[in-house]
């Protein structure tokens, strides 16, 4: 099998914010970089801004508070001193860059209140923060000489003893395989919201990276939190999908039932303590149990606030709803959660290191920063503090001396193996095989779970894993595709099976059948590794400091 080989320092797989956010801190720092990417692919031009303290009533330890808090007191400690730490200096290395943030009329910083956190904490430029520090950074990484490939689809990465040696993906336009030679990787994918039916997420992020991961001997930790967005359109079907920002709740927006009733109230919950996953469940029991709206959700209402706050101060998230015939200055918007933030991944240290050597992972694919639960705006501080740090530890590492060799002969074998699944007819349907997962993972995977429908989703995931080990691909297109399909089946494997064991409610995750938390028990992080083609859990032996 025929290959094309190239050679770079830093391989960068996914470019959206914190997968630029490395390249440009790696290049600066020397290293010869490559960033990888599928094709448009990316959720991060929909940020906001993101949390740093910076404001007067701020501090690193009340931020650090606000984490733990929110995430039921399972982060890693360490993760959390990181974020913090950075997200500050990540504020001043973009205005060094000429990156202006918002203030107001006393020249402070113009601060956002996402929930969870307990005073004004989001730096933004309008609403186009994500969108706008992408195209800052773009033309940075162009000027440092950044190459950047798309579409083009990593495999995986290639090790040897315990070390990166490489990686190997398909050129989706020439339809060849590409074999990097390089020390050093950064996994910069996203998360997997789109291993759901019902998502705020692009098509294509359905958890590569975790998988990638695996493989490679890297472990992942807190699979079974997954974040819903609780605020998401489902009618009119123009807009269905878009996320009403619940930062605007704050400012006074409501959330109704069918009876216009408040929802909060009804449920007990107040702003001071509101949080995503408990609002999230709050919605969903009143739809199941109160005075849904006509299509199956509740009134997201925001008519009463001023004009510019949403159609100026939320543009990113107004105007979309706008183009789709809804003015949510004028109209009540009908919601109910979809999946969003994956909040477990590669576990990683403060340095953005895996325990592969040269493997390191930064935003959402990383995992241990939010425990069981994230504030709002702290997807952003994700992206840009562990992109920067990611790109300053690879770089470091890449150019630090002698590394791990790849060989012709592991290429040829590993390359033999995937084509095993090409011939000269298809065999299996790799889009109803994706349909079918979406299905198992919608049934099993949602707001509210048990052990009878998480092991139903078990078995029902073993025997389409059965079905996909059949597959036959004519092309490397589909080859590509094929590899995406065996991803979402072992992500959906560890978000099922580290839900199973997690007998407690905690953060994102609520067990009908262990509705509360015990923290005698489970106050300690679920880890997942690779074990030949068998998936290991464990957990941590001690129990996780409250601080």
């Amino acid at each position: 099998m025929t290959y094309q080989v190239k050679q770079t320092d830093v391989l960068v797989v996914g470019a959206g914010l914190a997968g630029l956010r490395a390249a440009r801190e790696a290049a600066a720092a020397g290293a010869r970089v490559t960033v990888v990417n599928k094709k448009g692919i990316c959720a991060s031009r929909d940020i906001m801004g993101f949390c740093a303290a910076v404001g007067d009533r701020d501090s690193l330890e009340l931020f650090s508070a606000d984490l733990r808090r929110s995430g039921s007191e399972i982060n890693d400690n360490a993760l959390i001193q990181a974020l913090v730490e950075e997200a500050g200096e990540q504020v001043s290395f973009f205005e060094r860059q000429g990156f202006t943030f918002d203030r107001d009329e006393r020249g402070a910083y113009h601060l956002q209140s996402p929930l969870g956190c307990s005073v004004p904490r989001l730096v933004h430029q309008e609403a186009m923060t994500g969108s706008r520090l992408m195209d800052l950074l773009l033309e940075e990484c162009h000027e440092l000489g950044v190459v950047f490939l798309s579409p083009v689809i990593i495999l995986d990465v290639y090790a040897a003893d315990g070390a990166i040696c490489g990686a190997v993906g398909i050129d989706l336009n020439a339809s060849e395989f590409l074999v990097f030679k390089t020390p050093a990787v950064i996994l910069a994918t996203g998360g997997c919201g789109d291993t759901q039916s019902a998502t705020t997420y692009p098509k294509g992020l359905a958890g590569d990276g975790y998988a990638i991961a695996l493989r490679a001997g890297a472990e992942l930790v807190d699979m079974e939190f997954q974040q819903f967005e609780p605020c998401c359109a489902i009618y009119p079907k123009t807009i269905f999908g878009n996320i009403l920002c619940t930062t605007m709740l704050k400012l006074g927006g409501k959330i109704s039932n069918q009876n216009g009733e408040d929802v909060l109230a009804r449920h007990g919950l107040s702003f001071e303590t509101l949080q995503k996953d408990t609002l999230a469940r709050a919605i969903v029991d009143e739809i199941a149990h109160g005075a849904p709206t006509p299509h199956g959700g509740v009134y997201f209402d925001v008519r009463s606030l001023p004009r510019k706050s949403v159609v100026i101060d939320h543009n990113v998230f107004y105007d979309p709803i706008k183009r789709g015939g809804v003015d949510i200055t004028e109209e009540l918007v009908e919601v109910a959660p979809m999946v969003h933030t994956t909040l477990g991944g590669v576990k990683i240290r403060p340095d953005a290191s895996t325990q592969v050597d040269g493997l390191f992972a930064a935003g959402e694919v990383s995992g241990g920063i939010h425990g069981a639960n994230r504030i709002g705006g702290c997807a952003g501080s994700e992206t840009v503090s562990f992109g920067a740090i990611s790109g300053r530890s690879a770089a470091k590492y890449a150019l630090s001396g002698p590394k791990a060799v790849l060989r012709p002969m592991q290429i040829q074998e590993d390359l033999a193996r995937r084509t095993e699944h090409l011939g000269t007819e298809s065999i299996g349907n790799l889009q109803d095989l994706k349909e079918q997962s979406l299905r198992i993972a919608d049934d099993a995977l949602g707001i509210i779970r048990s052990a009878s429908s998480l092991r139903t989703g078990l078995d029902a995931l073993s025997k389409l894993e059965d079905e996909a080990a059949s597959v036959r691909v004519k092309n490397l297109a589909d080859l590509a595709r094929y590899q995406e399909l065996l991803n979402r089946i072992c992500v959906l494997k560890t978000q099922l099976m580290s839900s199973d064991l997690r007998q407690e409610s905690r953060g994102a995750l609520y067990r009908s059948d262990f509705p509360e938390r015990n923290d005698v028990v489970w106050r300690r992080n679920i880890l997942i590794s690779l074990d030949g083609d068998a998936l290991r859990l464990r957990v941590s032996p001690e129990t996780v400091s409250a601080q």
